[in-house]
């Protein structure tokens, strides 16, 4: 009997040590899952804030644009739009600052962009008793998101 006590004695000690190293491990585990977790709110958090101030940003430009064409763009630059067809603004001309210090017709261009963001720029003349321009503008941010702006802009504005 004596020996069989001496026998499970260092069992149990072995138990002990083994229910230990178990316990760490899931803490370790637990952690890990929580940690990654955070990481993935972060992180899609920060993406969101950068679509967002790309967005906002985007929203400007159109905006800045339409009152650009309504405010500052003659006939004859309308008539060289809508002889085009299609006008195209790139990528790196999608800001304020080029509508600020470049003229409307210098970062036009009628060669379809390879790369998204763009914007398209469609100017039709409608007969109608008032006479005006219908403007469309189109900024396509990927294949199924785009923002829209259609105006009209009489021709003696």
């Amino acid at each position: 009997m004596k020996l069989q006590s001496q026998l499970e004695l260092p069992m149990c000690k072995l138990n002990k040590k083994a229910f230990t190293l178990i316990e760490v491990l899931c803490s370790i585990a637990l952690f890990s899952l929580m940690t990654i977790t955070a990481a993935t709110v972060i992180i899609s958090s920060f993406k969101m804030k950068l679509y967002n101030e790309d967005l906002k940003n985007y929203t400007y430009f159109i905006e800045g644009l339409k009152n650009n064409i309504l405010y500052n763009t003659e006939n004859m630059d309308l008539l060289y739009m809508k002889e085009n067809k299609q006008n195209f603004i790139h990528k790196g001309n999608i800001n304020m600052e080029s509508l600020k210090k470049r003229n409307l017709r210098e970062i036009l261009s009628e060669n379809i962009p390879q790369e998204e963001p763009y914007v398209v720029l469609n100017v039709q003349e409608l007969q109608d008793e008032n006479k005006y321009y219908s403007i469309n503008i189109v900024l396509k941010m990927s294949k199924d998101k785009q923002i829209k702006c259609e105006f009209n802009k009489g021709k003696d504005q």
